[in-house]
């Protein structure tokens, strides 16, 4: 599995459109800096994508988030989860935690500043190009929704998430 970790923000992605000639496409925007974190990780042979809605992004979290993939994955034997150098990623009490549980769980590194060897980067492209670009919500909890049904879609398995991750 490839883990990494994003945050969406209350504003609107932009991306080219279509607009009438001379009169640019206007897109609200609540402005502020109103955000909040996902945590993913995605098995590109099967197409799964495991996510969570996080308020802050630390250890302790990402523990949580270890346990739902360990749930979720509970049938496989040892579970290799391809991540990014973040700090919460080589916590002493995330190592503490791998060691717990017998290192069910084993995290591999990728090499630092490289976020294109991550097919979960393409994940999170999808995902705004989906709900996000272009588009304004009123209310983030109408955005949270959006994910929501977003990551439902996605949640077991698809064929545009193969795709993406290179695994046809």
């Amino acid at each position: 599995m490839f883990g990494d970790e994003a945050a969406v923000y209350h504003a609107p992605t932009k991306t080219r459109m279509y607009a009438e000639r001379g009169h640019p496409p206007v897109i609200l925007s609540p402005g502020g800096h109103d955000h909040f974190n996902l945590m993913g990780a995605v098995a590109p042979i099967q197409g799964e994508v495991t996510n969570g809605f996080v308020v802050e992004m630390n250890a302790r979290v990402y523990i949580k988030f270890l346990r739902r993939v360990l749930w979720r994955y509970k049938e496989y034997r040892k579970i290799y989860i391809i991540t990014d150098n973040a700090r919460i990623h080589h916590a002493k009490i995330v190592m503490k935690f791998l060691e717990r549980i017998d290192f069910k769980i084993e995290i591999i590194f990728l090499p630092p500043y490289s976020p294109e060897l991550s097919p979960m980067e393409q994940v999170w492209k999808y995902m705004r190009k989906d709900v996000t670009h272009n588009t304004f919500y009123y209310l983030m909890d109408d955005l949270k929704s959006a994910l929501r049904q977003f990551f439902e879609k996605i949640k077991f398995g698809c064929e545009e998430i193969r795709s993406l991750c290179n695994f046809y």
